[in-house]
């Protein structure tokens, strides 16, 4: 019998799962320190981890950049047109 596929949490692009928790681990953020790094709450960081709001933003950006040959710092500047810090 075949196995049938999970399906995906709101908010989440289908066969997609966030590897934001081991990018932070990995990088020695703990939720809150990274929340804090980028001026967010601690409630979002935890939400992108779960998967529980936000990320088809991130799944179109990556479409995006691969469709244009660029990076995400390319597609998002200030008005200024500077890079975000």
């Amino acid at each position: 019998m075949e196995k049938k596929k999970k399906a995906p949490k709101q908010g989440q692009p289908p066969d997609c799962m966030p590897n934001i928790k081991a990018l932070r681990e990995a990088a020695g953020y703990t939720q809150e320190s990274l929340a804090q790094a980028l001026g967010t709450s601690l409630s979002t960081v935890r939400n992108w981890e779960r998967a529980n709001v936000g990320l088809w933003g991130f799944y179109w950006a990556i479409k995006l950049c691969r469709a244009l040959n660029c990076d995400v710092e390319d597609i998002l500047r200030k008005e200024n047109g500077d890079k975000i810090d």
